[in-house]
C-alpha cells in the first residue's frame, strides 16, 4: 500500500477496510459535465474502494478525504438546482487528511446532502435573536439557505438559491473572514475569493492539487 493511503487509513482506523485501488483520471472519477474543474480533468488520483461503499480519494502525494455518492439530495426541497447536479456528481466528502489552507483546513464535512443541513439548524434561535426576529437580513434569507459544509468548531458554511457562499461564524477566531454590511455581528460572512459556489469548490481541489 502506497505510504500516503496507509496514513490516511490508519489515522481513521480503517486501515482493514481497503479493497481494490486505482490510479485514474479525475475527470474519470468525478464525472462533472460544467467546465469548473477542467483544468483538473487530466491530474491523476488515487481511488480505494472501501468494504462499506465509500471511497477514500488522494492526490497520491500528500491530501485526501472520504467519498460517499448516493442520490439523497434529490429529497430535498428549495435547494439549488446547481448544487444539487454537483452533489450527485461528486459526493459527500468527509474527513480531509492533508489540507492546511485556512478555509479548508478545518472542514469535517463538505457538499452535505441531509435534511439536517437545511438552513441554521441550531442556531436558528441565535440569530433571530440577534437579528431581531427578522428572517432575512441583505440579501440573506435563512429560509432559502441549505449547509453544504461544517468545520469542527461548529461553523456551517451555507449556500443560497442564487449559489452565493457564506459562512455562520458564531466562532470567533474570525479574522480572515470579510464583514457584511447590515448583518448581526457573530453571523453571516463571507470568505476572500470564495463567494460563490463555483468559486469555493475550485479553491477547495485547486488546494487538493497544491
Amino acid at each position: 500500500m502506497q505510504q500516503y493511503r496507509g496514513n490516511f487509513l490508519n489515522t481513521f482506523h480503517r486501515e482493514k477496510q481497503g479493497t481494490e485501488n486505482e490510479i485514474v483520471k479525475f475527470s474519470d472519477f468525478f464525472k462533472i459535465e460544467e467546465s469548473i474543474f477542467s483544468e483538473f480533468d487530466k491530474k491523476d488520483i488515487s481511488v480505494t474502494k472501501l468494504k462499506d461503499g465509500k471511497f477514500f480519494v488522494s492526490n497520491c502525494k500528500d491530501k485526501g478525504f472520504f467519498v460517499e455518492k448516493n442520490s439523497n439530495i434529490d429529497k430535498i426541497p428549495n435547494v439549488s438546482i446547481y448544487y444539487k447536479k454537483l452533489q450527485k456528481n461528486i459526493g459527500k466528502i468527509t474527513d480531509l487528511y492533508g489540507f492546511t489552507n485556512r478555509y479548508f483546513e478545518n472542514i469535517i464535512e463538505l457538499l452535505s446532502n441531509d435534511s439536517d443541513s437545511k438552513g441554521l439548524g441550531e442556531f436558528t434561535s441565535e440569530f433571530l435573536e440577534r437579528s431581531r426576529n427578522n428572517l432575512m437580513v441583505g440579501k440573506i434569507n435563512i429560509e432559502n439557505l441549505f449547509t453544504i459544509g461544517y468545520e469542527g468548531n461548529g461553523n456551517r458554511i451555507l449556500l443560497d438559491l442564487d449559489n452565493r457562499i457564506y459562512i455562520y461564524a458564531h466562532d470567533l477566531a474570525t479574522r480572515y473572514y470579510q464583514t457584511i454590511d447590515n448583518v448581526p455581528h457573530n453571523t453571516f460572512l463571507t470568505m476572500p475569493k470564495l463567494l460563490t459556489l463555483n468559486d469555493f469548490l475550485n479553491g477547495f481541489v485547486t488546494e487538493f492539487f497544491k
